[in-house]
C-alpha cells in the first residue's frame, strides 16, 4: 500500500492506494560478513544499495535498510525469508509484506 509517489509507483489517486500491478524485485547479497551483509535490490529501472544484519546466533530475524526505507526480516528456512518493508516520508508512505525465495 502506498500514499504518495515512490520511485517504483505513481499513485492512482490521493489517499491510500492498493496497486494491483506486481513488480518483480531482485535482491543480491554481494558482501556477507558473518551476521551482517550488503548488496543491491533492483526492480524495474531502479537499483538501491541494501545493508542488513541478522539476529546473532539464531539468524532467524533481522533488519535491512535501503536508500529510503527499512525491512523487518524473519527467516522461514535456509532458502525463504518473510519480509515487511516500510518507509515514512512527508510526501510518501509505503508498507508491504512479501516472501523472498533464494534462486
Amino acid at each position: 500500500m502506498i500514499i504518495g509517489p515512490t520511485p517504483y509507483r505513481v499513485p492512482e489517486g490521493t489517499g491510500p492506494n492498493f496497486p494491483e500491478a506486481k513488480i518483480t524485485f531482485t535482491y543480491e547479497i554481494t558482501e556477507p560478513q558473518g551476521t551482517r551483509f550488503a548488496g543491491t535490490m533492483s526492480g524495474g529501472k531502479f537499483s538501491e544499495t541494501i545493508i542488513g544484519a541478522l539476529k546473532p546466533r539464531a539468524y532467524d530475524a533481522g533488519i535491512v535498510i535501503d536508500v529510503d526505507g527499512q525491512y523487518a526480516v524473519t527467516r522461514r528456512d535456509a532458502n525463504t525469508i518473510d519480509v515487511c518493508y516500510s518507509h515514512l516520508y512527508p510526501n510518501s508512505h509505503a508498507v508491504s509484506c512479501f516472501t523472498l525465495t533464494r534462486k
